[in-house]
């Protein structure tokens, strides 16, 4: 996951280049259905939990890029700024008792 910077739409060109890339994105996603693009078998679920790292005073904590470090662990992203993270757990395929493996039960 890259880094987003995030930042108020104050001015219509802020708007405008937001809603053109939007809109790119919602291309893409139209040529992926239009040309059949996504992997039909095996059916797989993923599982993801994003949270927020918060110090002492439960206030946002910048320390995602240091943790990240320590953990070493493919499975852990950076998500949209410095104080959240993402663990994704491997893809399993959609039977038996693949949500009770999601759970670790």
């Amino acid at each position: 996951m890259g880094e987003q910077v995030v930042k108020r739409l104050t001015k219509s060109s802020d708007r405008s280049i937001y809603i053109r890339q939007l809109l790119r994105d919602i291309d893409a996603l139209e040529k992926m259905l239009e040309q059949d693009l996504f992997q039909k078998k095996p059916v797989r679920i993923g599982v993801e939990q994003e949270f927020c790292l918060v110090n002492e005073q439960w206030e946002p904590s910048n320390s995602a890029t240091e943790i990240l470090k320590a953990l070493d662990d493919p499975r852990f992203t950076s998500e949209l700024t410095l104080y959240n993270l993402e663990i994704n757990l491997d893809p399993l395929p959609l039977t038996g008792p693949c949500f009770q493996k999601c759970t670790g039960s």
